[in-house]
């Protein structure tokens, strides 16, 4: 059995720029590197949410051979992410304002 430890985007909607596989390759028990990239599928996946709101996260997994060297992997690799236009928002009232916005304008229809 193999384990792996997840990272998502720390930005909703958020994508994976790069990450160095290589620094951590020969760690204890790493056996390698999964990308999830929504926009690139390598093939055809059935999901019940596939667009909008609940569309897969961008996020980058290290499958090793226990839990806590894909965690201790994951928290040693090194990953840039390019947050878009998730990073948009950047205090609470903000954040607050676009939903309450979100909310009125799906009220008119």
């Amino acid at each position: 059995m193999l384990y792996a430890a997840l990272m998502q985007s720390p930005v909703h909607g958020g994508k994976l720029k790069r990450c160095d596989f290589d620094a951590i390759k020969n760690m204890p028990g790493v056996r390698g590197v999964a990308i999830v990239d929504p926009d690139e599928p390598r093939k055809p996946v059935k999901t019940l949410f596939t667009s909008g709101e609940n569309a897969p996260q961008s996020a980058v997994a290290v499958v090793a051979d226990h839990y806590w060297q894909a965690r201790k992997a994951l928290e040693a690799l090194p990953v840039e992410w390019d947050d878009r236009s998730g990073a948009q928002w950047k205090t609470i009232e903000q954040i607050y304002g676009a939903a309450l916005a979100t909310l009125e304008h799906a009220g008119r229809r």
